[in-house]
């Protein structure tokens, strides 16, 4: 069992807001995007990461107000249901 006590947050720009931060999903530190970063990455529509978020099918978190996608499941999933790399 491992239980996380602390959380190190690194803020950086890059084209948008984006955070390297713990995914509980993932179990591994990773880059975390706002859903309007992640529809250019996904090369799909916000509404499409919001329905994707509804569904389940991307991992997210929400931090200080902001809902932030997790880059490595949302390359898999857009891989996964859109049929091309993103």
């Amino acid at each position: 069992m491992t239980i996380e006590t602390e959380e190190r947050t690194e803020l950086r720009e890059i084209e948008s807001r984006s955070a390297l931060l713990w995914c509980p999903c993932c179990r591994l530190e990773a880059e975390l995007v706002t859903p309007e970063r992640a529809s250019q990455i996904a090369k799909v529509s916000t509404r499409t990461i919001y329905r994707w978020i509804e569904a389940g099918v991307v991992h997210f978190k929400e931090r200080e107000g902001h809902l932030l996608i997790c880059v490595s499941a949302l390359y898999l999933t857009a891989h996964a249901l859109t049929g091309r790399k993103p």
